[in-house]
């Protein structure tokens, strides 16, 4: 055999060999983020968390409840319903296949067991209302299974045609306004904001609706919820958009014994008039604007508080703070240990609400 023969045959194996290597290189990265997801943190609180949710009868919102309970604490699939639908809804909108989001978004367990007894070791619990950001896939558990686990009764809004989809009974399925979604692709500002006026009117009116429900739900004797909700301490958490109204609601609205805005503002409803109620500004690394800053001015007192979280992005205060890194850099979720920053915001929520909802 001569020498370029030798030669070649040597080039043939070098690069099998890195082909070889390449491939298994992929089929390692690929399995690391499969699930997309890290585990869900185990509530640390001294309760399990059951699971309920309630329908709108005209498909406007769904209403998913999470609660005290004290059946032994374990895993259940997470959002199976949303999820399923949220693996279609990504491959249609990205250059990624469906097999690939099928193994994204496989395998994912959070702790709260549907349809759970509820906990009696106190007679009744404060009631804390969510509302998720607009336009976004409003994966909301790991705050909120936190949240109960300490004693709260937590009910969570999913405001149809306003989030990424919405699941009701006889698998109907809603998504994400078509109008709205183009808008959010174009980054056509005026739309968005358009659009954000019209779901602020409407999500006020699913607190009201909400409210209501969670009284004839405590009223109702066949209710797993029957007389276990406090509703005269009512606080009300939102994340984005829903922070904003969060805020806007509390401002103007007695039934709110104290409100969380994560990372939220518009400058249409949002008003920096004074307070007559505890309030919280839990802020991404960014999310200070300056409209806020006249509001913190004109509540200068120890109950209306303001605080940035560390490395911290828009997207970590929800379900998003638990993508594997690096996607969680690249993605602006954050910019650091992305545990440290869910204990921060889970542990400033926990302790706002219980200074001001359990004294």
């Amino acid at each position: 055999m001569n020498s370029k023969n030798i030669f070649m045959n040597k080039s043939v194996t070098i690069l099998s060999a890195i082909i070889i290597f390449l491939i298994v290189l992929v089929i390692c990265v690929f399995l690391y983020f499969c699930p997309l997801f890290n585990n869900f943190p185990r509530p640390s609180g001294q309760y399990s968390v059951g699971n309920i949710t309630i329908h709108d009868d005209n498909n406007a919102y769904n209403l998913d409840i999470f609660y005290p309970s004290t059946n032994k604490t374990t895993q259940f699939i997470y959002q199976p319903y949303k999820i399923n639908e949220l693996k279609k809804i990504k491959a249609e909108n990205s250059y990624i296949p469906r097999f690939i989001w099928d193994c994204l978004l496989s395998n994912l367990y959070s702790y709260s067991e549907p349809h759970a007894p509820i906990a009696t070791k106190e007679s009744i619990y404060p009631v804390i209302i969510y509302l998720p950001g607009i336009g976004a896939d409003d994966l909301h558990n790991v705050y909120l299974e936190e949240l109960a686990s300490h004693g709260y009764i937590v009910c969570a809004i999913e405001p149809a045609h306003d989030t990424s989809v919405t699941i009701f009974p006889n698998n109907t399925i809603v998504r994400l306004n078509g109008m709205f979604q183009k808008a959010i692709e174009n980054n056509a500002r005026d739309a968005i904001y358009a659009y954000r006026n019209e779901a602020h009117a409407r999500w006020n009116d699913y607190i009201l609706a909400a409210i209501n429900t969670l009284k004839e739900l405590n009223a109702d004797k066949e209710s797993l919820l029957y007389q276990k909700l406090d509703l005269s301490r009512l606080g009300l958490l939102g994340h984005s958009h829903g922070g904003a109204v969060v805020t806007d609601f509390c401002q103007k609205n007695n039934m709110c014994k104290a409100g969380i805005n994560m990372d939220g503002w518009t400058k249409t409803y949002n008003s920096n008039e004074q307070f007559d109620k505890p309030f919280l500004f839990l802020l991404s690394d960014k999310g200070e604007m300056v409209e806020m800053q006249e509001l913190f001015k004109n509540n200068n007192r120890p109950d209306f508080k303001k605080i940035t979280v560390e490395n911290a992005g828009h997207m970590a205060f929800n379900d998003y703070i638990l993508i594997k890194q690096p996607i969680a850099r690249m993605l602006g979720i954050v910019s650091a240990n992305s545990e440290k920053v869910r204990k921060q915001i889970s542990e400033n929520i926990l302790s706002f609400f219980d200074t001001y909802l359990k004294k």
